[in-house]
């Protein structure tokens, strides 16, 4: 059993969105509180795309309970 994230990221500079992403993930992986019983959260996609004709970075993170 798990969890699934999705979500956008936007930032003016789109290679700042894939950056803000992995920062995400890594803060997700940092916090005690989140990650609790969990053995694994990972990044699953990520996708450039537009979302009302403004471009954008989709993701999907999984994470796995124990």
């Amino acid at each position: 059993s798990g969890l699934a994230l999705k979500g956008y990221a936007y930032r003016q500079k789109c290679d700042d969105q894939i950056k803000a992403i992995n920062q995400f993930l890594e803060n997700l992986k940092k916090d005690s509180s989140f990650s609790k019983g969990l053995i694994e959260v990972k990044l699953d996609s990520i996708l450039n795309e537009k979302y009302a004709g403004t471009p954008v970075t989709s993701f999907q993170v999984s994470c796995s309970a124990e």
